[in-house]
Parts: C-alpha cells; sequence; structure tokens
C-alpha cells in the first residue's frame, strides 16, 4: 500500500475568485502557523496573481492524504 500526502491552498484574489496550490509530500509537523507565515510572505512579496488580481489571503489550507492499493 502506497501513501501519499499533498498540502492543498486555496488562494483568494481581491475579487474572492480562487486558485489552488498544491505542495506535495509536505513536512509532517505543519502547523497552522507556518501557513499563516506562507500567506503573509505570499502577499507582501505579491508572489502570486490570483484569477483576476493579486491575492489578498488563503481562504483555506488543508493535508490530502490518499491510500493505494494495488489489485493486480
Amino acid at each position: 500500500m502506497d501513501n501519499t500526502k499533498t498540502l492543498e491552498m486555496e488562494l483568494e484574489d481581491v475579487n474572492e475568485r480562487t486558485s489552488k496550490l498544491s505542495v506535495i509530500d509536505p513536512k509532517d509537523d505543519l502547523v497552522k502557523e507556518d501557513i499563516v507565515n506562507f500567506e503573509q510572505l505570499i502577499i507582501a512579496g505579491e508572489v502570486f496573481l490570483g484569477p483576476t488580481g493579486a491575492v489578498k489571503k488563503i481562504s483555506r489550507a488543508y493535508i490530502r492524504e490518499v491510500n493505494i492499493r494495488e489489485l493486480i
């Protein structure tokens, strides 16, 4: 069985449109403070643009885990 993790973040722009940023194999001890610090960094540095303008916040962040079990 194979287990994969992905950090999924939904970025909201100035017009409340969203886009998604995915990070494969995030560190195991990730906490809310890490996401808040990353949010501040990308907003201050204008690192990403959303569909209609500058990103203003991370509206949602979560870890997605997928278990794959080969049958054949």
